[in-house]
């Protein structure tokens, strides 16, 4: 008898977006009975198991995973940016191939709040259009990805990305007394959020260099205004690619004369934990997504650096400042917006409040597709918004 629910996503890489998705969707599956019949496709099974209690196989070992599709009564291709080709069409050959391999299998396919694109290659088009007809529901995070599918004559429902509804968890005390330990000293009347990421070669063009990290050094410097006990914490989401550019910058902030002091947190820990952290913050300046998702959904307020789309879709829902990288760099813009967020930032934090439980009432549209998929019973929004505050109340 098929009793799996096996998930498949960027997993295992330690990119905390895509972890924080899977925590997320984890998460909802426990609520609705699940706990013991998750099966998660992961780059490094044994610290998924570890970190999520799931059972998890290696999703480049194609003999094992074949078992346990025909084990799987409900597939779910995970949320985040999964068929995109901006660097390749492996991403998409992959979750394309996952979905058809599945469906052969005879399991229910479920494309969980997804992003869609960039698709550039035709064969890229003609993989995701295969591979989305084969879905038996399926929820996108954006505008972009459903008009996408409508074109293609594909039903779909527009919820938002799973983290938006992803439960906190309490800081352990090894965090904290670190925490304050890395504070000593400093006066941190305004503690803000640094992410930044390292592009990879073929989009270099909507990175940041040297020069433009000096400019932002002088932009944040110019912004605090009488704000002059501000910190910056520096916050490697997928240390690989996030530490040497963190690390330029630091260099650089602190020849200003500005402290500056790395997250306490290390790739262990749960995605739910940094978005804890993250909301202890002030204000957070990013390019990641989920830095800047995880900041919204804790009312904290944002300027991102956006690289991609994606970004800019989000913030503009919230109405909240961006820099477009894609274009050419306005730093006076950018010390404005910064400013006006620093100044405002008690006022936005109001403001963001109402504009975050629409967008999490809209990601709920995900856990009522499972339900539909899976028959089980589904946490209202009212007790998950409770269990939300109970969790933060015991911070």
């Amino acid at each position: 008898m098929k009793s799996e629910i096996t998930i498949c996503g960027y997993y295992g890489f330690d990119n905390l977006g895509d972890e924080a998705i899977l925590e997320a969707i984890v998460a909802r599956l426990h609520e609705l009975g699940f706990k013991d019949h998750i099966v998660v496709l992961s780059n490094n099974p044994q610290e998924t198991a570890r970190r999520y209690g799931v059972k998890a196989i290696d999703r480049w070992n194609l003999s094992a995973i074949a078992r346990a599709m025909f084990k799987t009564k409900l597939f779910i291709s995970g949320g985040g940016g999964l068929f995109q080709d901006a660097t390749s069409i492996n991403s998409v050959v992959y979750y394309g191939a996952m979905i058809a391999l599945a469906k052969l299998a005879g399991a229910k396919i479920c494309v969980y709040g997804q992003g869609l694109g960039p698709l550039r290659s035709p064969a890229s088009q003609m993989i995701t259009r295969s591979s989305m007809n084969m879905a038996d529901l399926l929820t996108v995070r954006d505008d972009d990805s459903k008009k996408m599918l409508a074109d293609w004559h594909i039903p779909a429902t527009k919820t938002a990305d799973p983290v938006w509804n992803l439960p906190p968890t309490r800081l352990p005390s090894s965090v904290l007394e670190a925490w304050k330990k890395s504070l000593e000293g400093k006066r941190s009347d305004l503690l803000i959020g640094l992410s930044l990421r390292t592009l990879s070669s073929s989009d270099t063009s909507n990175g940041l260099d040297d020069q433009d990290l000096d400019n932002l050094v002088k932009s944040l410097k110019q912004a605090h205004g009488k704000e002059k006990d501000s910190t910056i914490v520096l916050l490697p989401l997928q240390a690989e690619q996030d530490r040497p550019i963190l690390q330029r910058f630091e260099t650089a902030w602190q020849a200003a004369g500005g402290n500056c002091v790395w997250a306490p947190l290390d790739q262990n820990a749960k995605p739910s934990e940094w978005l804890s952290f993250i909301g202890t913050l002030d204000l957070v300046v990013g390019m990641r997504l989920h830095s800047l998702i995880m900041a919204l959904k804790n009312n904290v307020p944002t300027f991102g650096l956006a690289y991609d789309p994606k970004v800019i879709h989000t913030l503009a829902l919230f109405g909240e400042p961006y820099a477009d990288l894609r274009l050419a760099r306005d730093f006076g813009s950018w010390q404005q917006a910064l400013q006006r967020q620093i100044k405002e930032r008690k006022s936005r934090k109001q403001a963001l409040a109402k504009a975050v439980k629409d967008v999490r009432i809209a990601e709920f549209g995900n856990a009522i597709v499972l339900e539909t998929l899976s028959g089980a019973k589904f946490a209202l929004l009212e007790e998950g918004e409770k269990k939300e505050t109970s969790d933060a109340n015991r911070q």
